[in-house]
């Protein structure tokens, strides 16, 4: 089984309205591994208050690790979100779905979710949910040993995030694409994008992945430091 060496975190949603890191689990930074859809937004149609509540019940059962229940849950809500015509919480159903298979580890299923999911994202403009699936896509080929698809996919999350202005979804693009030029011995640029991920963290006064990122920032430098004196 491929993986990536060093520490590693999981960014998981603790509440309805802010996220934290929570875990030292997981193979990469996650942006919500419980997919969270902000409540406010304006939709075309007011979704049926059924298929409002078994998505939110879905949410609940993956963030509990209930995952045969999620599974037969966040079903019903991608079946009945289909049917109402709500793509914002079919994405995210979807999304928590694809977690549920993700941590059983299984990959394949995972990534068809998430890339449902993304499809939708792009097909009604969410930023905000487009981020999440590209990470969610780019962990999932990650742990598939699928590293330069990896990297295309925490690119474009991190490129959006910059245009959106979303520093703290920024920052753990970042340390993602880090961790993943790390696992392909591309230290130069591993390098480089931990110290952008701790600029950004300073930015947005995130301590904790600042942390992590200067762990990985010495790690790699080491690293680089050790594989040119044995040139």
């Amino acid at each position: 089984m491929h993986s990536i060496p060093g520490t590693t975190i999981s960014l998981r949603q603790t509440t309805r309205a802010s996220s934290r890191f929570t875990a030292l689990s997981g193979l990469l930074v996650l942006l919500g591994t419980v997919w969270y859809a902000p409540q406010g937004l304006a939709q075309p149609q007011p979704t049926p208050p059924e298929a409002t509540a078994v998505s939110e019940t879905c949410l609940d059962l993956v963030y509990q690790n209930a995952a045969q229940q999620a599974i037969v849950t966040c079903q019903q809500a991608i079946e009945l979100n289909r049917r109402v015509g709500d793509q914002r919480l079919e994405a995210y159903s979807l999304g928590n779905l694809g977690t549920v298979y993700l941590q059983q580890q299984n990959y394949s299923q995972a990534l068809t979710l998430y890339t449902q999911a993304l499809e939708l994202a792009q097909t009604i403009s969410d930023p905000v949910l487009t981020i999440k699936a590209l990470v969610a896509v780019g962990t999932t080929y990650s742990h598939l040993g699928e590293f330069q698809q990896a990297l295309g996919f925490y690119q474009q999350a991190q490129t959006l995030a910059a245009a959106s202005g979303d520093g703290q979804a920024a920052a753990v693009a970042f340390y993602n694409l880090g961790l993943t030029h790390e696992a392909l011995a591309q230290y130069p640029s591993a390098i480089e994008a931990y110290q952008n991920a701790i600029l950004i963290a300073q930015e947005i006064g995130d301590p904790i992945l600042e942390g992590y990122a200067a762990i990985k920032l010495k790690l790699a430098s080491e690293t680089l430091s050790l594989e040119t004196r044995l040139q």
